[in-house]
């Protein structure tokens, strides 16, 4: 690996689960981001919480869930912990990493507006799903000019 990337950092460590030995390693305690294993971490940590149970369908939520959500991550997160996720859910892509155009509901019916969404999409039966969910105004905690609220929109089209 050196020989093609001279400056890569790395880090492994081989286990044999039978023996429950370290064949090789280097750099095993080398920190590097996580990326996408992290949501291993949070399944494994979901499941020991006891509240997963294996899925019989569609996860279901409603418009309220989605405002209880947002209203949680506006009053009650911690603010560098919600400034990270704001920051992310405001920079949503336009296509997204599928390929996937995801500038519908929120962004598509304002966007003259400041915004932080999460976007879903996807099929439950015969159906396909799409979801749009966020914050909107300036400050992120409102969409209507007085009053503070948030906006879940589901589109369902066959």
């Amino acid at each position: 690996m050196h020989a093609v990337l001279p400056n890569a950092r790395d880090g492994f460590e081989v286990f044999d689960l039978q023996t429950g030995t370290v064949l090789t390693s280097r750099h095993a305690d080398r920190q590097f981001a996580a990326m996408s294993v992290v949501k291993l971490l949070i399944a494994l940590d979901a499941l020991a919480r006891n509240n997963w149970v294996t899925p019989d369908g569609d996860t279901l939520i409603t418009p309220q869930d989605m405002v209880t959500v947002y209203r949680y991550l506006t009053d009650q997160v911690p603010g560098p912990d919600r400034d990270l996720l704001l920051g992310a859910l405001a920079d949503a892509p336009r296509i997204a990493s599928d390929g996937f155009k995801q500038y519908f509901g929120i962004p598509d019916g304002l966007p003259h507006t400041t915004w932080a969404i999460k976007q879903g999409w996807g099929t439950s039966g015969s159906q396909a799903v799409m979801e749009s969910t966020g914050l909107v105004g300036s400050d992120l905690r409102q969409l209507q000019p007085r009053g503070r609220s948030v906006s879940h929109v589901i589109h369902l089209t066959p």
